[in-house]
């Protein structure tokens, strides 16, 4: 029987299961332990999609969840630009006659105004915490145990930067991405280095 049967067995009531307070402590503290445990194995999956992506785009991509931190208008200001290009573009579909309006090569500056800014977030973000994660990661085991990219040495990196930057449970998937960069850069590469990080 596994602990999590154990203690949803406790839980309800089971007749089986009669336990101290303490027993009932130590199974929250487990169960949560492996609801945490599944939701890294499900980001691990994701930061090994994001590695199809290259280094900017992983920045980007980080920048964006980022966005949280930032003043609601700089969030408001990027949403007002994608709606206005959508009704943009619905109105032409609608109504042929109209004029065009700005064209797409425009429209393309600003997104990727929007992006390079997302890309540079990241990277700044990246940046700042590189100490950090370099002495937490910065283990021959763990660096030998990341030399190939496996679903479980993702999950282990993910694990230990979001225990090491104290991370909210609700930022656990930043670990990811941040995992992601990590493992694109290459773990033992990006700890030999000298500098912030490498870009």
């Amino acid at each position: 029987m596994s602990i999590w049967e154990a203690c949803v067995g406790l839980r309800w009531g089971n007749p089986e299961f009669n336990a101290s307070t303490g027993a009932n402590k130590l199974c929250s503290d487990a169960m949560a332990n492996e609801t945490k445990q599944h939701d890294f194995e499900i980001l691990a999956d994701e930061a090994i999609k994001l590695l199809r992506m290259d280094l900017g785009e992983l920045y980007a991509t980080l920048g964006g969840q980022l966005l949280a931190q930032h003043q609601p208008t700089r969030v408001a200001g990027i949403v007002s630009y994608l709606s206005a290009l959508r009704s943009a573009a619905e109105a032409r579909s609608l109504y042929e006659a109209l004029a065009s309006g700005p064209s797409l090569n425009e429209w393309g500056k600003g997104l990727g105004i929007i992006y390079e800014e997302l890309r540079q977030d990241g990277r700044k973000h990246f940046s700042e915490i590189s100490a950090d994660i370099r002495k937490a990661i910065g283990n021959e085991d763990i660096l030998r145990m990341s030399d190939q990219v496996t679903r479980s040495a993702v999950q282990v990196v993910a694990m230990i930067i979001g225990a090491n930057l104290r991370m909210p449970r609700e930022l656990d998937p930043i670990a990811a991405t941040l995992a992601a960069i990590l493992f694109k850069i290459g773990l033992r590469n990006f700890c030999n280095q000298n500098g912030p990080d490498i870009l």
